[in-house]
This record gives C-alpha cells, structure tokens and sequence, in this order.
C-alpha cells in the first residue's frame, strides 16, 4: 500500500485507543482509501493525484480517528458487574448465617467464603477476556466438556462399585458449563452444512446421556431447551448454509423427537411414581414423599417477614432448597426481592443479547442468560415440588455459585465488547471535511 496511506492511517490509528477495534477499524479504514483512490486512477488522474484526492475526500486523519475512537469504545458493565457480586455474596452470607449451625448438611463458612473468592476471580478473569478466543476454541471447549462428562461417567461407575467417591458436585457444575460449550460449538460451524448441525446435536445427546447415566436427570431436558434455542436463533442468520426453513425444520423434528421421548418416559414405572408422590406426598409421608411433605409445611408456615412456623432444617436446606430454607427463616419479601433482582438483572441481559450485532457476542450472552433464567424457573418451581430438586443461580453450593460467576463473567464480557466491530463490518461513516 502507498506509504502516505500508512502514514494517514499510523497517525489515525493514534488517537484510537482500543486496543482490540484498533486493527478492524484501520482494516476499513484501508479499504476505503484503497477504493477511493481507484476510482479517481479510473477518472484518469495519476497515482499520486488520486492518494492525495482520496486522503482529502476521508479527511483529517486526527479527526477521522477521534471519531472513531468516540463510537469504537468498551462499555463497562459496572451496574450488572456489581449486582452480580452482591447477589453472590448474599447469598453466601445467608448460607453461613442460616445453616452454619446444622449438625447435617451444613454450611462450611470457610470453603464458603474461598469458593466466593474463586468465583469473584473468575467472574473479573471472564469479564476481561477476549470472547473471540472463545469463538475461534469453540469445539475444542465442547470436545473438552464432553471428555469431562466420560470421566465423571467412569468415576460413577467406580462409586457405585465402591471403589471411590464420587464427586457429585464436580457433575452438576459441568453441567451448568454445557448449554455456553454447545453455543460456541455451533458458532466455530459456520456454512458447514449438515456437518455443522448434525455434530454439535450429536454432542449433545451423548452429554445427556451421560447425565441420565450419572443420576442427573434434570441435565437433559436443560441442555436441550437451552440449545434449540440458539439453534433457532442461528437458524434465523442461516448460519450453516442450509436455508433458514431447513435449521428451523431440524430444530422442530429435535423438538418433536424430545417430547416423545418425554411422553415415553413418563411410562416407565419409577418415573410416573416419582411423579405422582412429588404431586402427592402424602402416599409415603416417611419414604419418597417425606421432602414433599417437609417443603410444604414450611411453605406453608412462611411469614412475609420473619421466621415461619415450620423451624426444623430443611432436608438438603443449604443447597438445593436453599431457597425454601431462606423463605422458612426470613420470610417471603427476602425471597421476593432476591428473585426479583436477578430475573431482572437477567432478563435486561437477554434483551441486549438479541440486539447483539455480533454473532458470537449474541451466542455467549443467549447461552448463558437463557441457561441461567431456566434455573431460576425450576428453583421456584422446588418451593414446595421436589421433584427435580434445582436451587437457583448462585445460591445452589458454594461451588455452583462460582461456575455461575464465571459464566456471568463471559456473558458481560461480550456486553463489554458490543461497540466491537463485527467480523463482517458496515461501511465507515465518516463526515467529510472541507
């Protein structure tokens, strides 16, 4: 390229202090210029006659990158930065304040307050990542969460062999990390065809089969709401090249296909029991409807504001109903005010993420807002229903509460970056100059 359109976008590049939109910026900028002077050498003016036309046509060089500079920016996500982090730490002051003191199932105050550290770590570290590093490693990160899933599966077996413990923990926070793998997989498939639906789907029946084979029951129907969703979504850009009609049309044949095996399910005898004493406690009030009956009563017993009725421990009251456990001690405003705050706090996140020009910014903030607003879902759902048992976002464990930080970590990070030129950019609108 002419050297005077180096030294015009050297000293444009200047005064651009992103350091991430610097290079796509000056890329367009390039562009520009280069077709400019073309057009004036088809006009028949000589080469240096059309580089100092096409440098007065873009203007001041100092002002073309201020201007820039004043679009091109990151944008701090400090409000949801910060409720995030309170919310995380409510909940592990309430975890410590309520359940402390069990004899069984209690919290553990010091590995709650490490985990909070890890996860406010996690949370800036995600915050501050390049999301286009996951973009360009987004089938190695599902390959890799899949591997992850075959080794709990073997550790499974192993438990139930007796030969080791098994870390149940360590399973349900890989779970929480597949519907965001699955997203960045089918991102790094772009205009592959059948190949790039068919692999990624794939995948993801062979995750939730893992899960159902680990006693995971809930992973599969999560996993597979959360990932047609961005499938429908990716469908909607033609992503794979297939035709929007026919990834639509895939998506409803999964979904029609999942709901059938539901309805299947639901015939199998231990389920349909499962259910029927969830709905109906009573049948075993000292057996399998013994959590039921517990939940309702506290439920029950709730106050708006202060200690209910029902004071005995919640079975499994500091992590999976940790929310019930909240409602029994400190009433139904506490509970309100806490739900309201990150249904809210996640919904304004899954509005900015459909509005997201960038596709893998719209991947990320749509994995992980519809995976977390889902679990919210079915953690209110447990007040009083324990047939799936799910607490809500960072009020589960300690440990849940950590994955959930960094994974809000990354959804912010794409926030952060939506002023980024995208991949395949518009052109620059820059003012001329007289």
């Amino acid at each position: 390229m002419p050297n005077r359109f180096e030294q015009y976008l050297t000293l444009a590049g200047e005064q651009i202090r992103w350091k991430r939109a610097r290079p796509r910026l000056l890329s367009e900028l390039r562009t520009h210029l280069l077709d400019e002077r073309d057009g004036y050498l088809a006009r028949g003016m000589t080469e240096e006659a059309a580089q100092a036309e096409a440098i007065r046509q873009m203007g001041d060089p100092v002002l073309v990158g201020q201007s820039l500079d004043a679009v091109h920016r990151p944008k701090p996500q400090w409000g949801l930065l910060t409720l995030s982090l309170l919310l995380a730490a409510t909940g592990v002051v309430l975890r410590i304040w309520l359940t402390a003191g069990w004899a069984n199932g209690g919290s553990a105050p010091v590995w709650s307050i490490t985990a909070l550290c890890l996860g406010v770590a996690a949370l800036l570290g995600a915050y501050l990542l390049d999301v286009s590093w996951l973009g360009r490693h987004g089938k190695g990160i599902f390959l890799g969460v899949l591997c992850l899933g075959l080794l709990f599966f073997a550790l499974h077996r192993a438990f139930w062999s007796g030969s080791f413990s098994y870390p149940v923990a360590g399973m349900q926070c890989l779970m929480m990390c597949v519907p965001l793998a699955f997203g960045l997989c089918l991102y790094s498939c772009r205009g592959q065809g059948w190949k790039g639906v068919c692999l990624p789907l794939l995948g993801l029946a062979a995750v939730s089969l893992l899960s159902v084979a680990c006693h995971q029951l809930l992973v599969a129907p999560f996993v597979w709401l959360v990932g047609l969703v961005l499938l429908w979504v990716l469908a909607g850009q033609d992503w794979f090249s297939l035709g929007k009609r026919t990834t639509r049309a895939v998506a409803l044949g999964v979904l029609l296909a999942l709901l059938a095996a539901g309805f299947l399910a639901l015939q199998n005898d231990y389920i349909a029991t499962r259910l029927s004493v969830a709905l109906h406690p009573g049948q075993d009030p000292m057996g399998a409807g013994y959590t039921g009956l517990v939940l309702q009563q506290a439920l029950e017993g709730a106050q708006w504001i202060g200690e209910g009725e029902y004071n005995l421990p919640v079975v499994q009251g500091a992590d999976t109903y940790f929310l019930t456990t909240i409602l029994q001690k400190l009433g139904w405003l506490p509970v309100l005010a806490i739900v309201l705050a990150m249904g809210g706090a996640l919904t304004w996140m899954l509005v900015r993420g459909l509005r997201q020009r960038n596709s893998l910014g719209k991947i990320t903030v749509l994995s992980v807002t519809v995976s977390l607003l889902f679990r919210l879902v079915l953690g209110l759902s447990s007040l009083g229903f324990p047939l799936w048992g799910a607490g809500i976002p960072l009020f589960f464990t300690s440990t849940g509460a950590a994955v959930d930080l960094a994974l809000l970590g990354f959804a912010l990070s794409a926030l952060r970056q939506e002023q980024l030129p995208t991949a395949d950019p518009a052109p620059l609108r820059i003012p001329e100059t007289e």
